[in-house]
C-alpha cells in the first residue's frame, strides 16, 4: 500500500499523550523508527525531554513537547493550534489499586479524571482541524478492566468503562466524518507501574507489542477502522501483588 493510501500520512504529525513512560514511550519510539513527526505530551518534563532525544535518535525528524497534566484543564500552547495532525494517540492514564467494597469518593473521583478526561481534552483541542480534512485517526489505550471488571481496582475499571463508552459513542458521531476512532484495551503490560512488584516481567506483556498494533492500525486505508483491540498475556492475568 502506498504512503498516500493510508489514514495517516508522512508529513502530518501523531500525537501521544502520557508519552513519557511505559506504553506511551514505545507508541512515541515506535512510529520515530518511521520517520514520523512526533507531539508529546507528558506531565514530567525531564522524562519528556529524555523520550524527545530517544526519538530523534530513532529517525524522528522533529518531536514537540507539552509538559502537562490533562487531567486538569490546559492552555494549550499558541503553536500547537496549527499543527497538521493526523493521528492523536490518547494514552494518558493511571493505575491505581483499591478494593471495590473499601474505594474511597476521592479515589474513585481522581481515578476518572486521570483516565478519562484527557482523551476528551486532547480530542477536542483536534477535532476541528480533522474535521477539516474529513481523515484522521483518533487511537484510545484502554484496559481489559473496561469489559471485565476488577475487584482489586475498582476506581480504575470503573473509569476505563467510561472511557471505552465515551470511544464508542465518539465512534458513532464521527462515522460520516471520515475519521476513524479506535481503542485498544491491553491487559497486563509492564511498565513502570509494576515496579517493586514480584510479577516476572516476561510473564506479561511488552509494552512494544501495544506500540507494534497502534502502528499497524495507522497503516491501514482511510476506508478501513480497527474499532477494538483486546489483548492479553499468553498465559493470562498473574496476581498484581
Amino acid at each position: 500500500m502506498s504512503l498516500e493510501s493510508r489514514i495517516l500520512k508522512k508529513e502530518e504529525y501523531v500525537v501521544v499523550t502520557g508519552a513519557g513512560r511505559g506504553i506511551g514511550r514505545a507508541i512515541a519510539e515506535r512510529f520515530a523508527k518511521h520517520g514520523y513527526r512526533l507531539a508529546l505530551i507528558s506531565s514530567t518534563k525531564e522524562v519528556l525531554e529524555e523520550v524527545q532525544k530517544s526519538c530523534i535518535h530513532l529517525g524522528s525528524p522533529e518531536v514537540i513537547l507539552f509538559c502537562a497534566d490533562l487531567s486538569i484543564d490546559v492552555e494549550w500552547p499558541e503553536d500547537w493550534k496549527g499543527l497538521n495532525v493526523g493521528m492523536v494517540v490518547n494514552n494518558a492514564g493511571r493505575f491505581s489499586m483499591d478494593s471495590a467494597k473499601s474505594v474511597a469518593q476521592k479515589d474513585a473521583f481522581d481515578a476518572w479524571m486521570r483516565n478519562v478526561l484527557p482523551a476528551v481534552q486532547c480530542n477536542r483541542f483536534f477535532l476541528e482541524r480533522l474535521k477539516h480534512k474529513k481523515r484522521g485517526l483518533l487511537l484510545h489505550i484502554g484496559s481489559v478492566a473496561s469489559e471485565q471488571a476488577r475487584a482489586y481496582a475498582a476506581a480504575y475499571s470503573s473509569a476505563k468503562h467510561a472511557l471505552l463508552g465515551y470511544v464508542r459513542s465518539l465512534r458513532l458521531d464521527l462515522m460520516e466524518a471520515g475519521i476513524a476512532v479506535s481503542v485498544i484495551n491491553p491487559g497486563q503490560t509492564y511498565t513502570h507501574s509494576w515496579a517493586g512488584s514480584s510479577v516476572d516481567p516476561k510473564e506479561i506483556m511488552a509494552a512494544e507489542d501495544i506500540a507494534e498494533v497502534a502502528f499497524t492500525i495507522s497503516q491501514l486505508s482511510p476506508r478501513s477502522v480497527v474499532e477494538d483491540v483486546t489483548m492479553n498475556p499468553i498465559r493470562g492475568d498473574r496476581e498484581p501483588y
